[in-house]
């Protein structure tokens, strides 16, 4: 897994001037619009692994007309900020249009399609043949003040869900993670704050994937926080 964090200025400036004719009767003028955003401080993901390793699994070992569970595999996402702050984690999928369908509903009765994160695929001159998809769940937020409720937002922060156990990403959804110690208000801020990174990956039924050769696992998931 890679991550990225941003902080954006933004600046804009506009004029609107009226006609020639109007200018003709009236004093000149314009209106100025001066707009921003800064942020205050500085926050940084640090993840405890950069990659998550499911080793040699032999073509024995995987199912023929079915998809085959890897198992879950964690690491821990830390975001450590200079001064307390709000921040979310949204996760992109490095590799979209790559996850197998079917995959990870079989895997995980609890999901489907949507939230398959891809693993490469294997190129054939009859079609590109995809490997296989996993999942990715956050668990287990807390604080230096202890446990955290999560929460989502669809809309960019503009407004947050209900509070949940652990959060299920679906890929191209523009979900917003959030985090908070208090039921009923928006995401807190903190100076510190760790999760678990928790992932479910599941290879499609070899019926499907050509395996004359070692195949590689290609996933890749970018975790970036975005300041609330």
């Amino acid at each position: 897994m890679n991550f990225k964090h941003h902080a954006l200025l933004g600046l804009a400036i506009t004029a609107a001037l009226g006609s020639g004719q109007a200018l003709a009767q009236a004093a000149p003028s314009a209106k100025l619009s001066v707009t921003g955003s800064f942020v205050p401080t500085a926050c940084v993901p640090t993840l405890s692994e950069s990659s998550i390793d499911y080793g040699v699994v032999g073509a024995a070992a995987l199912n023929k007309s079915t998809p085959t569970s890897l198992g879950s595999k964690s690491v821990t996402l830390t975001i450590t900020c200079k001064v307390p702050g709000a921040v979310g984690v949204r996760i992109a999928d490095s590799r979209a249009g790559t996850a197998a369908p079917g995959v990870t509903g079989v895997i995980d009765s609890r999901t489907g399609n949507a939230h398959g994160f891809g693993l490469g695929v294997i190129a054939d001159p009859a079609g590109d043949q995809p490997i296989g998809a996993y999942t990715v769940r956050i668990t287990d937020v807390s604080s230096t003040s202890g446990p955290k409720f999560l929460m989502w937002s669809a809309d960019n922060g503009s407004t947050w869900g209900d509070f949940v156990a652990s959060a299920l990403f679906a890929p191209g959804q523009d979900q917003l993670l959030g985090w908070t110690g208090t039921a009923g208000t928006g995401p807190g801020a903190y100076d510190v704050s760790t999760m678990k990174v928790n992932v479910l990956a599941g290879i499609a039924p070899t019926d499907n994937l050509t395996l004359d050769s070692e195949v590689e696992l290609d996933g890749e998931a970018v975790i970036e926080l975005v300041y609330i």
